[in-house]
């Protein structure tokens, strides 16, 4: 249930903080009108992709495995593109961690029902949805603290090109949510052990 759970949450936080950086990285980055709305779309088209891709691996390969790589496609993407120095690098980053979204999404109500009896897997299932929500929450309470952050000094990136501003720290720090499930269970894997959803 943990990766689960913690996979649904990191999707939505991934799929919502575009909305709410995109005031603060418009002077950075120079966005238009329709800049932002091609930001906004384009982890949809990821997860298009996505979805068709790692579908296929989760049959083909086995859903944990698909849903922790997923997960490291999502998470790199999403740490990455705090980092990009302009417009299309950060939208081809952001489709990137929409093909992490679009794997993992699916994957983890078909993964996650597996484990559950035929009695209880629609009330599993419902209560495992809440947490596409507790993302949304989260997002929204992590850019009322974080963007723009009242006092905060931007520095400079690779060699002045990058003006690290609080949005991108917003973007890095939930980016990161979906790190330590996929780690825990490499490491997991890599001793032998066998993460079931509770």
């Amino acid at each position: 249930m943990s990766l689960c759970a913690w996979a649904c949450t990191s999707d939505a936080v991934e799929i919502v903080c575009v909305s709410f950086i995109l005031p603060a990285a418009e002077c950075d980055l120079g966005l238009t009108s329709f800049d932002k709305g091609a930001l906004n779309a384009v982890i949809f088209a990821g997860m298009l992709v996505g979805g068709l891709l790692w579908g296929a691996a989760g049959d083909a390969v086995g859903r944990r495995a698909t849903l922790i790589w997923s997960l490291t496609v999502n998470a790199t993407g999403g740490l990455a593109s705090c980092l990009a120095p302009n417009f299309w690098t950060f939208l081809a980053l952001r489709f990137l961690s929409g093909l992490g979204v679009g794997g993992s999404y699916p994957v983890i109500f078909s993964y996650y029902s597996e484990w559950q009896s035929r009695r209880r897997r629609g009330a599993a299932v419902a209560a495992l949805s809440c947490c596409w929500m507790l993302g949304g929450l989260i997002t929204a309470a992590g850019a009322w603290l974080v963007v723009p952050r009242p006092g905060w000094t931007p520095f400079n990136l690779f060699g002045g090109s990058v003006p690290f501003h609080s949005w991108r720290l917003f973007v890095a720090l939930w980016a990161a949510l979906t790190k330590p499930p996929a780690l825990m269970n490499r490491v997991a894997a890599g001793n032998g052990i066998q993460e079931v959803p509770v």
